[in-house]
């Protein structure tokens, strides 16, 4: 018992040790990154060729309250500045006059929405997706500082799910100027407009962004963002619908990590990256390289995504081909049908001719058809055998044209002992 105990403090102490919350940021000089840990108040200042402690912030808190193993997202409202960190759902504000820290949560919830995506819109702090509990969620939530918690929003329409490395939630930004959310979900990329309150599938993804298990994505201004992976690198330009697959040489390349505590990959700027990486063969431990994406060489452009309407319009398109061609088809066997008749028809007499015309019309008894043919002034047995001969030539000759008689026979429902002529069915 007391070795299982020592274990699980030895874990507790190493996870405790790895447990750092920071949050860092680009100085208003563009030269130096700023770095404050959340767990000790310290703030360090990263400069070109070396690191420098600047100064100690109070904490407004209880370390020990502190639940937080990513790195936090500084968000600038107006005159204030908040932090927020995904995996928890703590947030908090710094003070730059006073150089304090005071939570503005009062959640105990966390480990549901690790690595989500948190931005700003009109100075309400949002929060999307992100994964925990080995689900992936799909929840958009805004944090309300009055109740000090995060309240529901919407929802994606992609289901919630166990996390099989889908690989490309990073893949996630807000345009301000559309006042949209975009976020991707596997081979599709869907929109929330803010303002009418609806999710749209957008369309199809460029098959390069998700056929890695690891796709990453950092804004680098209003309409353009950086995504790589495995595959390579893309600039993407969302506006625009329009991806470029970049060359970027060995001395360019940017990777997911910074090899530093509390570091992001890149901070963009004016048109430009500032990257900071780890390195042990330089004295200050870490080198400093500036990106200017303007001028990366773009080996190809495509389509971001390919619109779910062209789909819709491809589809309708070869429906209406089809019934095009159907109608097509269609008239030509009418128009030979129609050719049949109208061919067979030479052969009979003017006597057949108008009989059959006749029956067209409707149904015909012995005594009309004797008057049709003339043979009114006939015996009964020249009028049964005249009337007889008339309907199989007229029978004979259809039938060579459209393969059955055209003239039926029936008994009278009035009288059983009448006869009734009647044109075949199908020929109405």
């Amino acid at each position: 018992m007391r070795i299982i105990a020592f274990i699980i403090l030895v874990l507790n102490i190493s996870l405790s040790a790895q447990n750092r919350a920071f949050v860092s940021w680009l100085s208003d000089d563009d030269r130096s990154v700023c770095r404050l840990n959340f767990e000790t108040g310290e703030l360090d200042v990263f400069l070109e060729n070396s690191r420098k402690n600047v100064g100690q912030f109070t904490m407004n808190y209880s370390a020990a309250d502190l639940f937080s193993g990513e790195q936090g997202t500084l968000h600038a409202l107006g005159n204030r500045y908040i932090v927020s960190f995904s995996g928890s759902g703590q947030v908090f504000e710094i003070s730059f006059k006073d150089s304090s820290i005071t939570r503005l949560d009062g959640t105990y919830q966390h480990g549901y929405n690790f690595d989500a995506y948190q931005f700003v819109r009109d100075g309400i702090l949002y929060s999307f997706g992100g994964y925990g509990f080995w689900m992936e969620n799909n929840m958009l939530n805004r944090f309300d500082e009055v109740a000090r918690e995060w309240s529901h929003v919407t929802k994606a329409p992609f289901p919630v799910e166990v996390d099989n490395k889908s690989g490309i939630r990073h893949l996630r930004w807000y345009d301000q100027l559309e006042d949209m959310l975009y976020v991707s979900h596997y081979r599709t990329l869907y929109a929330y407009d803010f303002k009418k309150d609806y999710w749209q599938a957008m369309g199809r993804l460029n098959a390069g962004l998700y056929q890695s298990y690891a796709t990453h994505f950092n804004i680098i201004n209003d309409s353009t963002g950086l995504a790589h992976n495995e595959n390579g690198y893309w600039l993407l330009d969302w506006r625009r619908n329009q991806i470029h697959e970049l060359d970027l040489s060995a001395n360019q390349e940017i990777s997911a990590r910074s090899g530093l505590l509390g570091i992001h990959c890149m901070y963009p700027v004016k048109g430009e990256m500032v990257v900071l990486r780890k390195s042990d063969k330089i004295n200050a431990g870490f080198f400093r390289t500036v990106h200017t994406p303007s001028t990366w060489k773009i080996w190809n452009t495509t389509r971001l995504y390919t619109p779910y309407a062209w789909y819709k319009a491809a589809f309708y398109g070869i429906c209406g081909l089809l019934l095009v061609l159907l109608t097509v088809v269609v008239r030509v066997r009418y128009l030979k049908l129609v050719r049949k008749k109208s061919d067979w028809l030479e052969f009979l007499t003017p006597q057949d001719l108008l009989l059959f015309n006749a029956l067209k019309i409707g149904d015909l008894d012995t005594e009309e058809v004797n008057r049709i043919l003339n043979l009114e002034n006939e015996g009964w047995e020249v009028q049964r055998r005249k009337r007889s001969e008339a309907i199989k030539a007229i029978n004979a000759f259809a039938n060579k044209a459209l393969g059955f008689d055209i003239i039926e026979r029936h008994k009278s429902e009035k009288d059983k002992r009448q006869v009734i002529y009647r044109l075949n069915s199908s020929l109405k």
